[in-house]
């Protein structure tokens, strides 16, 4: 009786371990995804960033190219 107890008490410690290291493992996996989620967020903020600076890029040669034909167009009314 005496060794079934020691055992099963043994086992229970066991169990409770594992279940600590499930828990703790839980959490950490919990917030290295959340870090993993910002890290994802951030670089899409900054896709984001680098497709609005393209497209201002863009829009300034336009601009350019738009200017310099109407200088062209006002040297030849000349």
């Amino acid at each position: 009786m005496h060794n079934s107890y020691f055992f099963g008490s043994f086992t229970k410690t066991i169990q409770d371990k594992a279940n600590q290291l499930h828990k703790s493992l839980s959490k950490f996996l919990d917030i290295h995804n959340s870090i993993y989620y910002v890290d994802e967020v951030i670089a899409l903020s900054d896709v984001k960033d680098t497709f609005k600076n393209l497209e201002a890029l863009h829009e300034m040669h336009r601009l350019r190219d738009d200017a310099k034909q109407f200088i062209t167009l006002q040297i030849l009314r000349l």
